[in-house]
């Protein structure tokens, strides 16, 4: 009889050792399913972050242009160019009574994964009357990013 008692004290043990075991290992894994639904909501948020990063720098190059090509033609009021998954398109127009003073609107536009377009749009003032001399050379006024 004391042996069967022994046998039975060591089993319960044993069930008491392993329930305890599978509970550990069902919190572990709650915690690792946590950790990893926090990575990924990190990570959409660094997606979005960069495309308008990329965005906006898209919008600025289309600025760039559009004082390049003020400086050089008088012919065009508009440019536009695709950029890897992105594009900008840029247009100038007089303002209205400011003698000299141009506006750009460039809007920079990234297709992000899905239907998602993420956009900015960058609005800059320009006075294109000579400076002084003989040689045109735009002056930025304003520079606004929606």
């Amino acid at each position: 009889m004391t042996t069967h008692r022994l046998f039975s004290h060591d089993r319960n043990r044993r069930g008491i050792a392993f329930v305890a075991t599978l509970m550990l290992f069902a919190i572990f894994m709650m915690m690792v399913a946590v950790a990893l639904r926090a990575n990924a909501r990190h990570r959409a948020r660094l997606r979005v972050q960069r495309n308008a990063a990329q965005a906006l720098c898209l919008a600025e190059s289309g600025v760039a242009e559009a004082l390049h090509l003020m400086a050089t033609t008088n012919t065009k009021t508009n440019c536009a160019r695709t950029i890897g998954k992105g594009e900008f398109s840029a247009s100038w127009s007089p303002v209205k009574d400011a003698r000299g003073v141009m506006e750009i609107v460039s809007v920079g536009e990234v297709r992000a994964t899905g239907p998602t377009t993420i956009r900015k749009v960058v609005r800059v003032q320009v006075r294109t009357a000579p400076a002084g001399g003989s040689a045109s050379r735009p002056v930025i006024l304003s520079w606004q990013i929606h």
